[in-house]
């Protein structure tokens, strides 16, 4: 899919068929366990160099998540995406060598 890094299918896949499936979940109850686990859980800077909450308001169970992921435009950035400096928002840049998606401001 374009815009999309590489590599992305097969991790979809993995987690669905070999993961979530073997343990007798369907796609709704994944969906709820993913989002569910975003909404309290929180990005670690080892995996992106970005630490902080997934949603505005972390302590309270809901669908923001999922509507962030599907109502926000994305951007796929790097490190070298200084921008996200100028604006502020220097924590959103990876760690040198990631890439991740930010919302396109």
């Amino acid at each position: 899919a374009a815009g999309r890094p590489s590599g992305w299918q097969k991790l979809c896949g993995h987690i669905r068929d070999e993961v979530f499936y073997r343990m007798g979940f369907g796609d709704r109850e994944i969906v709820a366990l993913l989002c569910g686990g975003h909404v309290y859980g929180r990005c670690h800077r080892g995996s992106s160099g970005y630490a902080g909450a997934w949603v505005e308001h972390p302590t309270r169970f809901s669908n923001e998540y999922a509507t962030d992921m599907l109502e926000d435009e994305w951007r796929l950035v790097g490190h070298e995406d200084t921008w996200l400096d100028d604006m502020g928002a220097a924590e959103l840049r990876p760690a040198a060598g990631n890439r991740q998606y930010v919302n396109k401001c």
